[in-house]
């Protein structure tokens, strides 16, 4: 097997085949080279055993290039969107369809008074919480309500946030959710869904 192993390899597989325990082997990751020079990735499963009285191994390869490379450029957008959260100025809170908060940057925190190690997991009615501007008493969501209505026509949010950071909320509620937002006064927000009757 060492002449479809890069050069580079070799050492590695040698003390792969040194340590190498019976019987069933966990899925590993390796490369190997093809006639014309290329390289591919594939994943090994080693099964050792006994094969006519005398010692044998079962080994089966499989090519998973395509499926590597896409688990890279997936973990490479991960890490470019948590860079881009985190260095916004807006607030920025995602979730699930559920209502379940699964991102979360370092402005909401601000914003909410959670940390985002405590909030990730959580409803997003316990951790965005705002009241009745004039009754004090809790407000309905309004990204709950977005979410949950399948025929939205407007919404009147008159409410006391606990940021001056109202804009990324507004923002956020026209990018993501398709609303029109008209600020009416310092407590009132209109939000407007871009199609009436529809989601």
């Amino acid at each position: 097997i060492r002449d479809i192993r890069p050069p580079e390899d070799l050492p590695l597989l040698d003390e792969d085949l040194k340590s190498m325990p019976p019987g069933l082997r966990e899925p590993r990751i390796w490369r190997h080279r093809r006639k014309d020079g290329s390289d591919m990735t594939v994943e090994i499963v080693a099964h050792s055993l006994q094969f006519g009285g005398r010692p044998a191994r079962l080994i089966l390869a499989q090519n998973v290039t395509t499926r590597v490379m896409a688990e890279e450029k997936l973990r490479l957008s991960e890490e470019n969107l948590s860079i881009t959260l985190q260095s916004i100025g807006d607030a920025v809170l995602a979730t699930d369809r559920l209502g379940v908060i699964t991102r979360m940057n370092a402005t909401a925190e601000r914003l909410t008074g959670w940390t985002k190690s405590d909030a990730i997991g959580s409803p997003l009615s316990e951790v965005f919480r705002i009241v009745n501007a004039v009754t004090r008493e809790p407000a309905s969501n309004p990204v709950q309500m977005v979410m949950g209505e399948t025929a939205l026509g407007q919404l009147c949010l008159s409410a006391t946030f606990r940021s001056d950071n109202v804009e990324g909320f507004v923002r956020l509620m026209e990018s993501d959710f398709g609303m029109s937002a008209e600020r009416r006064g310092d407590r009132e927000i209109r939000l407007t869904s871009a199609k009436p009757g529809t989601r």
